[in-house]
């Protein structure tokens, strides 16, 4: 039994001797900059807006008169799908699957003019709608579509 537990206590000292030197070091860092996070003042809507921000690589290197599809999310959808889209975005379009896009989400959380998602809950809720619609397709289509 002694044996036993010296070649155990052989075993265990060799695995941890060797495990200082199998750690991996760390040569560089870098982060990857995929999109950025701007503040936009809306003088519609009267309020300053964030929304996340995603062009494609080569954006700087066409005419002006060049355009590209933009994908657009609104409320609280745009931090949760944001980055999944814009990986999906950059990998489909190096594929030559879809055009390089911009992705746009505005990330307010539901500021915005309520639409009716209680539809799928058995439990029936009146909900007052947020927001003024008219105002809100005026911010977009005067003040965020021109911008981008």
């Amino acid at each position: 039994m002694k044996i036993f537990d010296l070649l155990k206590s052989l075993i265990m000292a060799v695995f941890i001797g060797t495990m200082h030197h199998a750690q991996a070091r760390i040569t560089s860092e870098q982060p990857i900059h995929i999109a950025n996070t701007i503040q936009f003042d809306s003088k519609i809507l009267n309020k300053e807006i964030s929304m996340n921000l995603y062009l494609p690589q080569m954006h700087e290197h066409h005419s002006d008169d060049f355009r590209y599809p933009i994908i657009f999310f609104n409320g609280s959808h745009g931090h949760q799908f944001f980055h999944m889209t814009t990986g999906l975005v950059k990998h489909l379009s190096s594929v030559n699957r879809m055009p390089d896009s911009i992705v746009v989400s505005l990330n307010q959380g539901g500021d915005f003019p309520a639409f009716d998602t209680q539809a799928m809950w058995p439990v029936d809720v009146v909900r007052k709608g947020k927001g003024d619609p008219e105002q809100y397709l005026d911010f977009l289509s005067q003040e965020l579509i021109p911008y981008l």
